[in-house]
């Protein structure tokens, strides 16, 4: 794993987010090439993946207020966001030109509101991942 986490001021956070990305890479089986972008208050979601597709250099954006909350929600987001990396590298998951129209595991999906969203299959995968590599950073770290 390649990361750069200049942009993650407080050292207390950088070494949590490091320690639960290298943790997020050995359960997934993924070395990626990973940099950060912290986002103010106003930003829609805590955290994302902005680079999207196979082998590039992925970019986690966190907000600032994660960054300086409590560890385990800090692991969980790192988590959540290194599975959709490694969904990514395998080709599970591909974002089309719309936001709309995603490929997960060779299927086309579609959705007109918010709440199919939170029950798609990628989201899912992800969410259950946040709390089993969240297990593993304790038990393990």
């Amino acid at each position: 794993m390649r990361v750069d986490l200049s942009p993650i001021e407080n050292e207390s956070a950088r070494n949590i987010v490091l320690l639960a990305m290298e943790v997020s890479c050995n359960v997934l089986g993924i070395d990626p090439l990973v940099g950060f972008l912290i986002t103010e208050e106003d930003a829609e979601a805590e955290a994302g993946v902005l680079q999207q597709g196979k082998s590039v250099a992925y970019i986690i954006e966190i907000k600032k207020s994660v960054l300086e909350g409590d560890e385990a929600n800090l692991v969980r987001k790192i988590a959540h966001e290194m599975t959709h990396i490694m969904q990514y590298e395998n080709d599970y998951l591909c974002f089309g030109a719309h936001e709309e129209a995603i490929v997960y595991k060779g299927e086309l999906y579609n959705w007109e509101h918010d709440g199919e969203y939170w029950l798609a299959p990628w989201e899912i995968e992800a969410r259950g991942m946040e709390l089993g590599i969240w297990w593993y950073y304790v038990e393990n770290t």
